[in-house]
């Protein structure tokens, strides 16, 4: 993400990589991309692109939340395991909140991940060569 936020910043990639590690929750971090993209008067030209990549890092920080702030459980019985989201109480809803995990959700989340990365790429080299262009 730095070189996302260097290119919100007007900045080099180092001094982006320094204040994005040092806001240490997510959430922050989005709300500071969120600000830098529709606050700075630099911004009010980027391409939408840029709001589609704040919005989908927040759609997987979501999912790798319930996964790192889940709860795990593996039946002894049959070996299933099992992931409680956070939010959820299995005693409250008569563990209808335990669904069996399926491997399946990480390799969609690693793709998710491995995409966005690309459109970071792309985005980023097409606004840098748009400014170069000035």
């Amino acid at each position: 993400m730095e070189d996302f936020v260097s290119r919100l910043m007007g900045t080099d990639r180092e001094v982006a990589a320094l204040v994005m590690r040092s806001v240490i929750s997510i959430s922050a971090r989005i709300d500071l991309m969120q600000a830098l993209l529709t606050r700075a008067r630099r911004n009010q030209s980027k391409s939408v692109e840029f709001d589609e990549i704040i919005r989908e890092f927040k759609s997987i920080k979501n999912v790798r939340n319930a996964f790192v702030h889940g709860r795990w459980q593996t039946d002894l019985n049959d070996g299933t395991i099992y992931l409680i989201k956070p939010g959820e109480d299995p005693f409250v809803m008569n563990n209808s909140a335990m669904q069996a995990f399926d491997i399946s959700e990480f390799k969609s989340l690693r793709n998710r991940i491995n995409d966005l990365v690309i459109k970071i790429y792309l985005t980023v080299g097409v606004d840098f060569e748009k400014e170069q262009q000035k």
